[in-house]
Formats: structure tokens, C-alpha cells, sequence
């Protein structure tokens, strides 16, 4: 992945700097699209029999698996890199966003739910610093601002695809997460080829005025 995402020793400026922190915000708006299903919830609990309740249950379940995952996310990424944790979690998100077509049960769906999570919060961990890297001259509230276009955005995104595309596909909730697959598998691709990371040296320069 190095060959595709380099690690910068010198510090990036002007478009190349603009470039890179545009693909941090576009990578954490499709890190939050590709676990984006509020739009299909109505036709899940119809198709599979489940309640409300249920629902809610393995929502809740998910995101502490999450929680979980951020954390170690977040240690991975300054270990080894932002977009080398990054670009892989997102290809194995938009994996499991294929796999989730083949659930029939609120089981699959809750193992499928949980996996997912675990996953696009290792990945959407790592474009917060991505942002902050590339934006030395915002204040830290005005960067994390500047990242949350992202979350924000996706559910746009993801509402709006699905009232486009739905009425196509007779109103198939599968249909919403092949498309969530093939935009994020798309995108993951895109990203990776005009993204860099910092070099640990560089981050630790880039960190030192702010002390």
C-alpha cells in the first residue's frame, strides 16, 4: 500500500496539501456512509419479521463493538501509519457492505452489524489525525469541524441515494448496500491513489508547536 499512499518527509503545501486534506474528509465521509442504514430500516424490520426493539438492541450492541474498535484503532494508526490502517479497513468495509445482501436473520444481521462497526471504526479513526495533519493552521475545534462534514454529509448521502435508487430496484433494501459496496470499493481506490501520510519525524514536528 506504501507505493499508493507514500509517507511524506517533507511537509506538503498549497494544492498539494488542499488535495490531501480533501481525501481525509471524502475517505471519513465514506467511512460513514459505508455503515450508513437508517434508510432501509422500515423494509429490514418488514423483510425479516423483527421488531423495533430487536433492532435497536443490535444497534446498541454495535456501537459498543465500535467504541471498542476506536480505541484500538486509534493506537494501530500511530503505530504504523493513518493510511495504511485506513485504506485496507475501507476495502473490507465495502466488502462487508456486499456480504450484507446475503443476511436473512436478525442473527446475521446482528454478527454482520457488529463486524461492520468494529471494522469502519478502525478506519474512521484514522481520518481525524488525517485532517488535523493536513490542517496545522485551523484550531483544533475548527479542524474537527471541518472533518465532521463527513458523518454529517454521509447521511445525506446515503438518504438521498436511497431515494433515488429504491423506487429502481422495487424498493429492495439489498439494493442500497451493493450500491454502498460499489461507490465505497470505488472510492477506497481513488482515495488511496491521491492520499499521503505524514512520516512519524514530520508528525512529531507538526505536533510540537501546538506544545
Amino acid at each position: 500500500m506504501a507505493f499508493l499512499a507514500p509517507e511524506l518527509d517533507e511537509y506538503p503545501t498549497g494544492a498539494k496539501r488542499r488535495k490531501i486534506l480533501i481525501m481525509a474528509v471524502l475517505a471519513s465521509l465514506i467511512c460513514s456512509y459505508e455503515a450508513a442504514i437508517a434508510p432501509v430500516v422500515p423494509l429490514l424490520l418488514k423483510d425479516m419479521n423483527m421488531s423495533l426493539s430487536t433492532y435497536g438492541l443490535i444497534t446498541a450492541v454495535s456501537f459498543i463493538f465500535g467504541a471498542v474498535a476506536s480505541l484500538l484503532g486509534g493506537s494501530l494508526a500511530d503505530r504504523i501509519g493513518r493510511v495504511r490502517v485506513l485504506i485496507p479497513m475501507m476495502a473490507i468495509c465495502a466488502l462487508l457492505a456486499f456480504a450484507m445482501v446475503l443476511v436473512e436473520t436478525p442473527t446475521q444481521l446482528a454478527v454482520m452489524r457488529c463486524v461492520l462497526a468494529f471494522v469502519d471504526a478502525i478506519a474512521i479513526t484514522t481520518t481525524a489525525p488525517l485532517v488535523r495533519d493536513f490542517s496545522p493552521r485551523m484550531g483544533r475545534a475548527q479542524a474537527l469541524g471541518f472533518w465532521t462534514w463527513g458523518p454529517v454529509g454521509a447521511n445525506f448521502l446515503a438518504a438521498g441515494i436511497a431515494a433515488i435508487t429504491l423506487p429502481l430496484f422495487n424498493n429492495s433494501w439489498h439494493s442500497q448496500f451493493v450500491i454502498i459496496g460499489c461507490i465505497s470499493l470505488v472510492t477506497s481506490i481513488f482515495i488511496a491513489r491521491n492520499i499521503a501520510d505524514l512520516s512519524p519525524r514530520l508528525r512529531a514536528e507538526v505536533l510540537q508547536p501546538e506544545r
